[in-house]
């Protein structure tokens, strides 16, 4: 009988004979460029330098240097000029209010033809950020449609636990109460760990305000400005005010918690926690629901540690009517990633080169599936293919995936994964229904077939589809952030003070003890926010917004 050698080991012969690290340019030295953003690059992991970096340094002919900045450090960099090559700043203003950025323009009909090709992002951007000069001084990444068919999984939904939830007889989740009343469920079903720890409906990193807002902003179809004061409709990508309208998501938000922590289903260390704590405790099995799955992963990747057929972990479910964080249609990239070419550049030329392989062909499909001969190749039909090797890679993950660098540059690669390349197929090679199931988890996969689809996120693309669901396929949030950069001084002073109202105001809200008292406190905060000009600041937004996304609409001919 023909010995079967184990899994571990044929990814581990896989990883070692595939992708081995590229060998460098035949120059015995070549130039260094470098780059500096607060994105991390991951480059102190044993797998650093990725495949994607090497083969990106190969195409570039020079070598590239990544400097970690946080926000004090890029302060500084902004403040004394000593600046890298190309950097990547969140908003425009300082960088052209300080001219530390270099115009492009002169060098693209050398350097810059795939720069060129992004006509309409380009557009505005020199309409909206160029200082009233209309030229193109910013790159921004991942322009065109994002996640189409809604991935592998969303991250954000109604979270259960999986197992617990089936032994319950998954009963549909409609509204904020019935999902309450899940968790009530699930908690009864297990009120402890096994080793005795109490069990929540979930924990939040509380410590940080994203945390209280995101829940229903991405359930029922917002998204945020620089300031959660304000609520954007990823439909109409119309402007509202969170804290003064009484039926905004952050008004949902606190009543959901409120009546969760009556329940005594809210962790009460959730006011304090940082995001580190919340998965800690999920590794502990101390949760049966959540907020966003990415603050609870680690329940499942730990529990398969120990049982690789486990089904103990949390996954978003969806109902009716819910709002999934996939679809947009970014025309103009993430405007709130601007990479640019600072003044410092050694060699302009060379930094538009770099800028000009973020939106090749060569570099996107190398960026979302590998590069040819190693990870994907043209079948007998002249279709790109990925191999069966990779795919075991990425379902098993650990470092042999993370080598790859695979997806790895979401913040700086020109186009979304839905870009069409010239062979025809998207950039991204994974969006196929049957590659997808392949690469699933035991737990997805159980969720998949439970459900009757291929993918755990086809659940609710399949209620888009029936016109049951909505996603952000018509969100242009990015494109008039880019045009509303720049706040007066006196605006950014009402929004931070208004964040601060309202941090301080949360625990009483979740805490309230009744009705009554949740509406008195409610009361108290709307008033007090009106106290500190909330109504003015929401004036400027009122208008400032419309007004851009009227020009954005009028830019793309809508």
């Amino acid at each position: 009988m023909r010995k079967l050698i184990p899994a571990a080991l044929v990814i581990a012969l896989v990883f070692t004979a595939m992708f081995m690290p590229v060998t460098a340019n035949a120059e015995a030295e070549r130039p260094t460029i470098t780059y500096g953003s607060k994105m991390e690059m991951n480059t102190d992991k044993p797998y650093f330098p990725t495949e994607f970096v090497l083969y990106f340094q190969d195409l570039l002919g020079a070598n590239i240097e990544f400097i970690k900045y946080d926000a004090d450090t890029e302060k500084l960099a902004l403040a004394s000029g000593d600046l890298p090559d190309l950097m990547m700043a969140q908003q425009a203003s300082t960088i052209l209010e300080g001219q530390l950025a270099v115009a492009m323009d002169p060098y693209l009909e050398e350097y810059g033809q795939n720069i060129l090709k992004y006509e309409a992002r380009n557009t505005i951007i020199r309409d909206l950020v160029s200082g009233g000069d209309g030229q193109l001084y910013f790159h921004t990444p991942n322009t065109g449609i994002e996640d189409q068919t809604g991935g592998l999984q969303t991250w954000n939904g109604y979270l259960v636990r999986w197992d617990l939830y089936k032994q319950i007889g998954a009963p549909a989740i409609g509204s904020d109460d019935e999902y309450i009343e899940v968790l009530k469920k699930l908690v009864a079903e297990k009120p402890t760990t096994d080793a005795g720890l109490p069990v929540y409906g979930m924990g939040l990193h509380g410590s940080e305000q994203w945390a209280w807002n995101i829940r229903a902003m991405a359930n029922q179809g917002y998204s945020n400005t620089s300031s959660w004061a304000y609520a954007i409709s990823t439909v109409t990508t119309e402007i509202s005010s969170n804290y003064l309208d009484p039926a905004s998501p952050f008004w949902s938000n606190m009543a959901f918690y409120n009546k969760l922590n009556r329940e005594g289903l809210l962790d009460p260390d959730s006011f304090t926690m940082t995001s580190e704590a919340v998965q800690e405790k999920a590794a502990n099995n101390q949760y049966v629901g959540g907020y966003c799955v990415w603050y609870t992963d680690k329940m499942y990747n730990t529990n398969r540690l120990t049982d690789p057929d486990t089904l103990a972990g949390i996954i978003p479910v969806y109902g009716e009517g819910l709002s999934g964080w996939y679809g947009s249609n970014h025309k103009v990239g993430w405007g709130d990633k601007l990479t640019f070419i600072t003044t410092a550049a050694k060699d302009p030329v060379l930094a538009v080169k770099f800028i000009n392989l973020l939106d090749s062909d060569e570099l996107n499909r190398a960026h979302y599936s590998g590069v040819e001969g190693q990870t994907w190749n043209y079948d007998e039909s002249g279709a790109p293919v990925l191999t069966e090797e990779v795919v075991a890679v990425k379902s098993a993950g650990g470092d042999p995936w993370d080598h790859l660098g695979i997806g790895s540059f979401s913040n700086t690669i020109g186009s979304s994964g839905f870009g069409v390349a010239p062979d025809g197929a998207f950039y991204s090679l994974w969006d196929n229904s049957d590659l997808k199931y392949a690469q699933l988890s035991v737990l997805q996969k159980d969720y998949a077939d439970f459900y009757g689809v291929k993918y755990p996120s086809e659940v609710h693309y399949k209620l888009l589809q029936e016109g049951k669901a909505i996603n952000q396929e018509k969100n242009q949030t990015q494109a008039v952030q880019l045009g509303i950069a720049q706040r007066p001084d006196d605006i950014n002073r009402i929004d931070a003070r208004l964040d601060e109202i309202v941090n301080r105001s949360i625990p009483g809200l979740v805490n309230a003890a009744s009705d009554s008292e949740f509406d008195s406190a409610k009361e108290k905060l709307i008033s007090d926010l009106k106290g500190a000009d909330a109504e003015v600041a929401w004036q400027w937004w009122d208008e400032n917004w419309n007004g851009v996304l009227a020009r954005v609409n009028e830019l793309f001919g809508e």
